[in-house]
């Protein structure tokens, strides 16, 4: 029989050949995890999880503190955990890839900011930062819904393209129009500005441009019903006015603001009409009847 080589590998007794050890596994021999494993980690764990039952699960020591700080703070800064109190931390929510969200209001910029229309996770609804329509495409206005592919950009904040619009009619801007005067001295505009619109809603930070022949005869300080215009560009955005409500100190205007800015229906469809009309007469009718045996 012939006899091992030196040089020949020899059995471990302790671990077959072909067992590798598991990287998935929280190591206990004390080193530092990489960001992905902390970051599965923490995922995987059932509630909050502090730098407590890290430092257990992983065999850290006293000298890991800072580093293991700084981890679980560039990893909340990615958006990958978000704070639970306590010095604890759980996984985000992560938001599909693409999905529907509703426009609430508009950045300094005159940018859309949305939020999910669906939300099931922890905590308040991600805020959506959505870009700009393509040129020739109408800004989405506070009340639409599109299908957008979003992307995380940090805790708690996507930013949104839209893939699809789910509405045929551009969106509504309800607000105080205000004319700009006139400036012979300023050097001349593809669009010329007629004035601007204040949104009544204040979650909408940005005016938005009302270009010349598109004011419908408004006057300043008249509150206006308009809708988003083909874009040309970055900055704020054009729109047309559809309606004019009336004067701001106007009681009638007033109603007819909250009616706009809160969604109520204010006209309605010719069997809703109809439907009305029959129950009116039938309430004549009624009362008709109760006063002939009164008589």
């Amino acid at each position: 029989m012939a006899g091992r080589k030196p040089s020949d590998p020899q059995p471990s007794s302790d671990t077959p050949p072909d067992t590798l050890p598991d990287p998935s596994a929280p190591s206990r021999d004390g080193g530092l995890p990489d960001r992905e494993t902390l970051r599965r980690f923490v995922t995987e764990a059932t509630g909050r999880v502090g730098k407590r039952e890290i430092a257990r699960a992983f065999g850290l020591g006293p000298e890991h503190k800072a580093a293991l700080r700084d981890m679980l703070r560039e990893l909340a800064l990615d958006g990958a955990l978000v704070p639970a109190g306590a010095r604890r931390f759980r996984a985000s929510a992560a938001m599909p890839e693409a999905t529907v969200v509703q426009v609430t209001g508009t950045d300094p910029d005159g940018d859309p900011i949305a939020r999910p229309v669906m939300w099931e996770g922890d905590g308040p609804a991600p805020v959506i930062f959505m870009h700009p329509e393509q040129k020739g495409r109408p800004a989405l206005a506070p009340g639409e819904r599109v299908v957008a592919r979003l992307k995380r950009v940090g805790p708690g904040r996507y930013e949104g393209r839209t893939l699809r619009r789910l509405t045929d009619a551009p969106g509504r801007i309800v607000g105080l129009f205000r004319a700009t005067p006139a400036d012979p001295a300023a050097p001349p505009r593809r669009v010329q500005e007629a004035g601007r619109i204040v949104p009544a809603d204040r979650r909408s930070k940005a005016e938005w441009i009302v270009p010349a022949g598109e004011t419908m005869g408004a006057g300043t300080d008249e509150i206006v019903v308009a809708e988003p215009l083909p874009m040309a560009g970055h900055g704020l955005k054009p729109a047309r006015i559809v309606e004019r409500l009336g004067p701001i100190g106007d009681a009638r205007s007033v109603s007819l603001l909250a009616i706009h800015t809160h969604g109520i229906p204010n006209q309605f469809s010719a069997d809703a009409l109809a439907e009305a009309d029959r129950a009116r007469a039938a309430s004549r009718r009624k009362a008709a009847r109760t006063c002939a045996r009164c008589r």
